[in-house]
């Protein structure tokens, strides 16, 4: 069932929960939302569709990668914001729904911290890239798989892309990141490539170019400044540096907002 366009304008899909749940509530050090609750909770979804966590009013929050009005996904978030902690929940619960035949995953992990509990997942297209130059040559590889994949007829499975962390990446390698990354952000949803890309310093002046008009979808956390939160939801007086932390999240699409707290596996630390 598709949620009504007040959340995230039809990008998400809000089943019917199989029974009342709880409002969603922060825990002191982590958060209040298990990864696995949600999965033991919600019946089938549809393909390549992510788990992010519970809504406001408690029911489950997910989301479509390969609705055109998603495609590409940003995560902002400093600190405690989590946003390392969401991506890995992301990853996770994509993994656990889909067969490899419908998925493959890359991970891009430039803090080298982010996806190393992810490195045994059977969907990995590539062993974990924790080197700027060596995250370049595979976006680069990545978008000849793109340009392969135009024309054919035949069900290929939707690879995406976890990049951690976004500012790090481009201010590595330089323009060679630069213009694979924009290539793939203008061009990689038609070829079934999808981008969640992290970042905790949404205001980077490296970014500025890539989040222009290229991430339909914004999750943002915790921030440190109304400059930060306005670059990562890419509109003024979002409220974004007054979230809280751990796991608390605003979702931005289609000019609309809707807060969430975020799933988080095995009630993690917010890192």
């Amino acid at each position: 069932m598709e949620r009504d366009p007040v959340a995230i304008h039809a990008t998400a899909v809000r089943p019917t929960p199989r029974a009342p749940q709880p409002q969603p509530q922060r825990a002191g050090n982590g958060w209040g939302v298990r990864l696995l609750d949600l999965l033991d909770e919600v019946g089938p979804v549809p393909p390549v569709t992510a788990f992010l966590g519970r809504a406001e009013d408690g029911g489950p929050l997910l989301l479509r990668l390969v609705n055109p009005e998603v495609a590409h996904v940003l995560v902002a978030g400093s600190g405690t914001g989590g946003a390392g902690a969401l991506m890995r929940a992301i990853a996770i619960s994509l993994a656990l729904r889909n067969r490899q035949a419908w998925l493959q995953v890359v991970l891009l992990d430039l803090r080298g911290q982010s996806f190393t509990p992810l490195a045994a997942l059977p969907h990995l297209l590539l062993p974990i890239v924790q080197d700027a130059d060596r995250a370049t040559d595979a976006l680069e590889w990545l978008v000849e798989t793109m340009q392969a994949r135009r024309g054919r007829k035949e069900t290929l499975p939707h690879i995406v892309i976890f990049v951690d962390e976004l500012a790090e990446l481009v201010n590595g390698a330089g323009q060679r990141a630069a213009v694979a990354l924009h290539r793939l952000l203008q061009h990689g949803h038609e070829a079934g490539i999808h981008l969640i890309a992290a970042t905790q310093r949404p205001a980077a002046p490296a970014l500025s170019t890539l989040l222009h008009g290229h991430f339909p979808v914004r999750l943002v956390g915790r921030l440190t400044s109304a400059e930060e939160a306005q670059a990562a939801t890419g509109r003024a007086q979002s409220g974004a540096e007054q979230i809280h932390g751990y796991g608390e999240f605003i979702a931005v699409a289609a000019g609309r907002m809707t807060r969430f707290q975020a799933a988080g596996w095995m009630l993690e630390a917010g890192v």
